[in-house]
């Protein structure tokens, strides 16, 4: 899939009830991680900023102490 500044800018002019998404990474303090600062990390935090509700799917294995990338706030 192909991502870019124009992604991001077409996510921002909709808005969406809910946002189902995934992450590399999730702190004890609820910070979310990425692997990599990209295009597709950018069009996730617009459609975190335009959902109504946000939900986080991962399992233990997502559980870090910390990243190097941060996507955003769990409890946001």
């Amino acid at each position: 899939m192909v991502y870019s500044q124009e992604t991001v800018e077409n996510v921002r002019r909709y808005g969406a009830d809910k946002l189902f998404f995934s992450a590399g990474a999730v702190t004890p303090e609820g910070r979310i991680g990425q692997g990599q600062f990209d295009a597709h990390t950018l069009m996730i935090r617009a459609m975190m900023e335009n959902a109504r509700q946000r939900y986080l799917l991962v399992d233990h294995e997502k559980l870090q102490p910390r990243c190097q990338r941060y996507l955003g706030s769990a409890y946001s």
